[in-house]
């Protein structure tokens, strides 16, 4: 039996494309849209396997969201979707998809080869 995969996926947008996309592959896929939420969620689950951070969340947001999570999980790898996000971020195990859509098979397909890795 394959290991669970559990996703947090943090938002400030519908993401309802993205979390049913990652849902057929059949992940565990928990919707955080706050620093707060990003953490009580995280504990909540016992941990994700990966951070997946949506292309409209700002920079301020998703760095808060890495230190939260990297005071409990300091390896948890983070996918970022665009080009500015965390654009000039020297944070580690982060994994920029610039130019696919977040809900694209593309997207979801990148999501998955970091999986692999």
């Amino acid at each position: 039996m394959a290991p669970t995969v559990e996703l947090m996926v943090l938002t400030t947008a519908d993401s309802s494309d993205l979390i049913e996309g990652l849902l057929a592959h059949n992940y565990t896929v928990d919707r955080a849209t706050s620093i707060d939420e990003t953490r009580e969620l995280f504990l909540e689950r016992g941990g994700h396997t990966m951070l997946v951070i949506s292309a409209e969340v700002s920079s301020n947001l998703a760095q808060q969201a890495i230190d939260t999570l990297r005071e409990i999980d300091e390896s948890i790898p983070v996918v970022v979707f665009g080009e500015l996000t965390l654009r000039d971020s020297a944070t580690r195990n982060l994994h920029r998809i610039p130019s696919f859509h977040p809900s694209s098979r593309a997207g979801i397909g990148a999501i998955q080869k970091v999986l692999c890795r």
